[in-house]
């Protein structure tokens, strides 16, 4: 849109669209840091309780790619501060918007756990420790993009056998425990005889 009012000789503010550019980035680190934290921490209880399993592993990557995005997300928000004034402009004009945002998401996510856990504990699990977990994940979180959560929070996770499904290559399950992916590999190839096609 920037580049479109420049062509057409239209006044516009820049800074308008870098802030925009920026609760965007905010936003979306919200969306893979603290998302979904407590409906992961439900799900893969279950598999600490020998319960869908196979579900469960898949889960497991699911979540790994989550952490992923967020680490790169977290990467592009402070590099950006870094490389562009624009953007440490728009970090300090947008600094409540941004921090409201985060705790709107997390008092979001121990709303989630209420209403999960509303009938009682299951699994090892209840209300109160996933928004504990919840408070313990923001801290780490928020840190990295370089804000301090206010609210008190644990020191130690409250759930300290979910790290271990943070990184599935450390895992190894029965092939008739889980679901066996070995089907694609070698199922691309940068190769291709057009002679050894059928004709259609």
């Amino acid at each position: 849109m920037i580049n479109c009012r420049k062509e057409l000789l239209e006044k516009f503010d820049e800074q308008l669209h870098i802030n925009a550019i920026w609760l965007a980035l905010n936003a979306s680190y919200g969306l893979e840091a603290f998302r979904f934290m407590v409906s992961f921490a439900t799900s893969l209880a279950m598999v600490e309780n020998r319960i869908f399993i196979g579900n469960g592993n898949i889960i497991s990557l699911i979540l790994q790619d989550e952490i992923l995005h967020k680490d790169w997300t977290a990467w592009l928000i402070n590099q950006v501060v870094k490389e562009d004034p624009r953007f440490a402009r728009a970090k300090q004009e947008c600094e409540a918007e941004v921090y409201q945002m985060y705790l709107d998401v997390i008092r979001e996510e121990k709303q989630w756990a209420d209403y999960l856990f509303q009938k009682g504990p299951v699994i090892g699990l209840n209300a109160n420790i996933l928004k504990d977990f919840v408070d313990y994940t923001a801290v780490g979180a928020l840190k990295e993009i370089g804000v301090k959560y206010q609210t008190p929070a644990p020191k130690t996770t409250p759930i300290p056998w979910f790290n271990k499904h943070v990184n599935t290559s450390n895992k190894q399950s029965a092939l008739q425990e889980t679901e066996s992916t070995n089907y694609v590999i070698g199922v691309m190839s940068d190769t291709l005889d057009y002679d050894a096609l059928p004709n259609l």
